[in-house]
């Protein structure tokens, strides 16, 4: 009985080109054809698609946190401008301290 060709490595196993031609585990060229016209068209309807919705507000805190993560906090109506000064929910500016605001 021939040797097999196969190698196990972990959970996974390589087979030869020839043993994977006698499993019929090589997709011939009707199926690439398939997949190939498949992938075309879904990447027309990606190209098609309408941009994202924008995303909501956020803190600058990282995608971890939203301006929802206030609610119910002492911090509840605070804001962040793009310069990254913090403003309380009457306006004001905050603080510099580092305690004073949310998320530093």
């Amino acid at each position: 009985m021939p040797e097999p060709e196969s190698e196990r490595v972990g959970r996974f196993t390589f087979y030869s080109r020839e043993e994977s031609e006698a499993r019929g585990l090589i997709p011939s060229d009707e199926e690439l054809a398939r997949a190939d016209e498949l992938l075309a068209a879904f990447e027309e309807k990606r190209r098609n698609a309408p941009p994202e919705p924008a995303q909501p507000p956020s803190l600058g805190l990282g995608e971890r946190w939203g301006v929802d993560s206030l609610i119910g906090t002492e911090f509840e109506g605070w804001t962040r401008d793009a310069n990254g000064q913090w403003y309380d929910k009457d306006g004001h500016p905050t603080s510099h301290d580092r305690d004073a605001h949310p998320g530093n």
